[in-house]
């Protein structure tokens, strides 16, 4: 089968849905299917690995380089004293490039729709093209929802074939707006983590002394609720020296998060290594003892629960959302933005080594038997399929 992912960040960006398009294109390229990606370029080439493979082809449409990015803060104004800059030219560049981008992918698809079979996107803005092009084109499409917006889910109410990647979007699809998508989950690559040796890890544990690594992988922006971690972390090294806290990520908020680092004087505990890709994140993965995320709300899945689970490691996670089902037999829960809650939980796993025992045997256990890419393959080319032949 030709598969054709129209999505414009795929090709630079590190991120849930991005993970999820190239784990999965992986998988399909194992099984003899022919993959196209419609994507633009960035500083960093996110599919690189993929293009050693001769079904594979990624196409790079003309780019405005109007991008996510971290340099969005503030800037000085005659008028008044600071205006956010992030508010307005963060939205403006973002109607302006995905603008661009419904235009651009548009034309492609349309003059090129007899080197594809089905059409998969993840973004409300994809999905609107390939309803408004199905207006006067047949372009078989499937629509994935990684996450749950209003706007999104309401979109997909007219789809044929929609998907979700967990139960709890399920529930609001069918709760607010009255349909039901199917069920397929995200998978994990285990061959990544395999690879990681115990050289590899005995040097990211020499970097921080030995001493006990408790880990987050987060993008460094105010919903992931950084600076609760950072705190945290001040409560738990009164009881425990021997700790180290690490968050993996880069973003917005990453100069005030080191000044806060700075300011409850935890330079010694708290670090924000520099990554330069996945490799590095899966390197502390497996070098760690404890990973903890608890993002503010919206978490709709967690992929970075699913790694954490496949490295092995006893989790701390939220306990709303998506996240209990995510996580379940495998974690500690706690409330959102519970300073006191979460550090308890990592003192608790630190002091319980068979809590930790039994935490870590679940999470390598639930990664193989939910999050196995072999069946969740299996299923998706049954919905390709379905969707390639329904037009």
């Amino acid at each position: 089968m030709n598969i054709l992912i129209d999505h414009r960040e795929s090709g630079y960006f590190y991120g849930g849905a991005e993970n999820h398009i190239r784990g999965l294109s992986k998988k399909l390229l194992e099984r003899k299917h022919k993959i196209i990606i419609l994507t633009e370029k960035g500083k960093t080439d996110t599919l690189e690995f993929l293009k050693k493979n001769p079904n594979f082809k990624v196409i790079y449409l003309p780019s405005l380089k109007l991008r996510r990015s971290k340099k969005f803060k503030t800037f000085s104004s005659g008028i008044s004293k600071k205006v956010n800059k992030r508010v307005f030219l963060t939205g403006l560049s973002r109607v302006i490039s995905n603008s661009a981008w419904i235009i651009k992918s548009g034309i492609w698809m349309t003059l090129n729709k007899k080197k594809f079979d089905v059409v998969w996107v993840c973004k409300y803005t994809d999905t609107f093209l390939l309803k408004f092009l199905n207006k006067f084109a047949r372009i078989p499409f499937v629509e994935s929802l990684e996450g749950y917006d209003y706007v999104e889910a309401e979109n997909a109410k007219g789809v044929k074939f929609v998907y979700t990647i967990s139960d709890f979007i399920i529930d609001q699809c069918k709760n607010v707006h009255g349909f039901e998508p199917e069920f397929i989950t995200i998978g994990v690559d285990r061959d990544k983590f395999d690879k990681i040796n115990s050289s590899e890890m005995s040097e990211i544990k020499k970097r921080y002394g030995n001493k006990k690594m408790v880990l987050n992988v987060a993008r460094l922006v105010d919903s992931k609720d950084i600076p609760t971690y950072i705190r945290s972390c001040g409560e738990v090294i009164k009881k425990f020296g021997n700790v180290v806290f690490i968050v993996c990520g880069d973003g917005e908020e990453k100069d005030r998060l080191q000044e806060l680092i700075k300011k409850l004087k935890l330079e010694k505990n708290f670090f924000i290594p520099p990554i330069s890709g996945e490799s590095d994140i899966i390197k502390y993965y497996k070098s760690s003892d404890i990973f903890v995320h608890v993002p503010k709300t919206g978490n709709h899945f967690g992929i970075v629960y699913i790694e954490a689970m496949t490295a092995g490691l006893p989790i701390v996670a939220s306990n709303v959302d998506a996240s209990p089902k995510t996580v379940e037999g495998c974690a500690l829960l706690v409330k959102p933005g519970d300073v006191r809650g979460m550090a308890q939980s990592v003192e608790k796993l630190l002091k319980d080594k068979k809590l930790r025992d039994k935490l870590s045997k679940n999470s390598l256990k639930r990664a193989k038997s939910v999050f196995d890419w072999d069946k969740i393959t299996s299923k998706m080319e049954s919905l390709f399929s379905k969707a390639a032949s329904s037009y």
